[in-house]
């Protein structure tokens, strides 16, 4: 191995000891409107994305993406299901 794919290896086991593993349980068991999905999401993944000047990675315009591709569950009333947020969570992980 060269020395950048050391150096790249370091870093992605840095960035997996860091990792908080969330359990199921653990997801909010209450409906959440769009900033408190951002904000969840944002707090929780953090280890897994770069954040922009505003401090934020997980935007509403990516979540609203997945809504329109129906590749999760659109919002009731405004607010997103623990169900949509796992799926999420799932997505953005991946």
């Amino acid at each position: 191995m060269n020395v950048e794919s050391n150096r790249m290896l370091e870093s992605i086991l840095e960035s997996l000891s860091k990792m908080e593993y969330i359990k199921s349980s653990k997801i909010p068991d209450i409906d959440l409107y769009m900033d408190q999905v951002v904000g969840y999401l944002s707090q929780k993944l953090a280890v897994f994305y770069d954040t922009d000047d505003d401090g934020r990675s997980i935007t509403a315009t990516m979540i609203n993406n997945y809504v329109k591709q129906k590749i999760i569950q659109p919002p009731v009333k405004k607010r997103y299901s623990r169900a949509a947020v796992s799926s999420l969570m799932v997505l953005f992980c991946a």
